[in-house]
């Protein structure tokens, strides 16, 4: 693996870090997350060609499509149980659609996790760095979890801090 593939690594899961540790005190966080994100992606795409294995970019991929349909199912659930309440639709009705909207998403998170999880036993199959494994699996496991906010997002956590320590733990390459 490259020094800048590392590099991004790195800076980007240090961002999603701070975003998910400041999210619910600093307004405006998501930005720094999402660049965190793009930053993770350029690594797992370029470590992907880097290593030889085309499969990573292909499960870092269906991970993401899939978090982002669930992503918008759960933001259109929000979305009408907030007007619905506004509108004061009965009420067992609006609680079962954001019901099954919030099950539909739940699912979804665990499925691209599921993904995540196969891209990082890939990235420590290739590098030999067990905590790619091991961070992914925690964050697949906090998935499941995250029914129960605290539990699924404290590992959640753990997971992306050890997936920080194995990008750490990589000895890079030079290219060419």
């Amino acid at each position: 693996m490259s020094k800048n593939t590392r590099m991004y690594g790195i800076i980007g899961l240090i961002l999603i870090l701070v975003g998910m540790v400041l999210g619910f005190v600093v307004p405006g966080i998501g930005i720094i997350q999402l660049i965190g994100l793009i930053l993770i992606l350029l690594a797992y795409f370029n470590s992907s060609k880097e290593l030889g294995e085309p499969l990573i970019k292909k499960y870092v991929l269906y991970a993401l499509v899939i978090a982002i349909v669930g992503s918008i199912i759960a933001s259109v659930t929000t979305g009408t149980t907030l007007i619905g309440g506004v509108k004061k639709i009965s009420l067992s009705k609006l609680s079962g659609g954001a019901l099954v909207g919030f099950i539909i998403a739940w699912i979804l998170t665990i499925i691209a996790s599921s993904f995540w999880y196969k891209a990082n036993i890939l990235m420590s199959d290739k590098t030999a760095v067990n905590l790619f494994k091991t961070g992914g699996l925690l964050i697949f496991i906090g998935a499941i979890g995250s029914i129960i906010f605290r539990i699924g997002s404290i590992l959640m956590l753990i997971g992306y801090i050890l997936l920080l320590i194995a990008f750490i733990n990589v000895r890079p390459v030079e290219t060419a």
